[in-house]
């Protein structure tokens, strides 16, 4: 599958990037699909990252400022990154272009450091690296909806979307984590930073964590809350504020999209969304999957009124 990976040696030189890249490569390929990529190799360092094309924003996976040696790489979408951007004030390229949303990120990544991530909404794992202090820096979102995995041994450090990238790339030996199996067999995912692999971990929601001199720092950035700002309120109060958070978040999700289809269902969610879209966009293309007389099917042909 697709997604970020990348490797940072300890020492500024190492022999084997070009096969490690080459690594990254070959598990990340997918026959008969059209492969976005874009990569960045350096002194003791390589970066990737590989999409599937199928939307436009794929199209920026990498961007990187040449002055201060900076790279910043994304899997999945900053919602709000246009707004970034014109926060930071990099709407052209020097050369008068148009400059990407990636762009503005990395901007606003040298002008605030890596508190930049708490501004950002979306569904995202971002990669920065800095050349000049060899450090890098991951970043997942509040949910760690775009996972990232990492491993460190005697050679440095290594990070992917996949743990098949670390394992293609790592000549480290690993082995099974029982407790690890466990957690998957009884609750179909793993608690906190564990995988079925001993020595790869996974990087929690809302984490920084940072790689610098050979030594791994993780801070949380973010921690969910509770407001009880809505406390008292009556229940048509509360129904008209979730519904203008919901609209507000479909607004942000579709915006800037040409095409658009809706998941229908027969339950409260899909509803929910479609009575969320904004008007002007409607009428809705939605599609059910179920068969012709089930009762999904049933219901949402009569909340699409066909």
């Amino acid at each position: 599958m697709s997604g970020l990976a990348g490797f940072v040696a300890r020492e500024p030189v190492h022999p084997e990037l070009t096969e490690k890249l080459d690594a990254f490569r070959h598990v990340n390929r997918i026959p008969g699909m059209r492969m976005l990529e874009q990569h960045w190799v350096g002194p003791g360092c390589v970066l990737f990252n590989s999409q599937t094309g199928l939307l436009p924003h794929h199209s920026e996976i990498h961007a990187h400022d040449s002055l201060t040696g900076t790279h910043l790489l994304v899997e999945g979408e900053v919602l709000n990154a246009e707004e970034l951007q014109e926060q930071v004030g990099i709407t052209h390229s020097e050369e008068g272009k148009a400059s990407s949303p990636l762009e503005g990120l990395i901007h606003l990544f040298l002008k605030s450091g890596p508190s930049f991530i708490g501004q950002f909404q979306g569904e995202f794992a971002v990669a920065v690296y800095e050349e000049k202090q060899r450090c890098l820096h991951l970043f997942t979102d509040h949910l760690s909806t775009k996972s990232i995995f990492y491993l460190v041994d005697r050679e440095g450090f290594f990070f992917s979307s996949e743990k098949k990238s670390i394992l293609a790339a790592c000549a480290s030996a690993v082995s099974l984590d029982p407790l690890g199996l466990l957690q998957i067999v009884a609750m179909h995912h793993n608690l906190h930073d564990r995988t079925t692999i001993s020595e790869i971990k996974r990087l929690t929601p809302a984490s920084h964590l940072r790689f610098e001199n050979g030594q791994v720092l993780i801070r949380r950035y973010r921690r969910l809350g509770f407001h009880d700002g809505l406390r008292g309120a009556s229940n048509v109060q509360l129904a008209e504020a979730w519904a203008e958070i919901l609209a507000r978040s479909v607004r942000m999700r579709i915006r800037g999209k040409k095409r658009l289809m809706l998941f229908l269902s027969g339950g409260l969610d899909s509803r929910a969304v479609a009575c969320a879209f904004p008007r002007k966009l409607r009428p809705i293309f939605a599609r059910t999957h179920g068969y012709k007389d089930s009762m999904e099917v049933r219901c949402a042909s009569k909340i699409a009124g066909g």
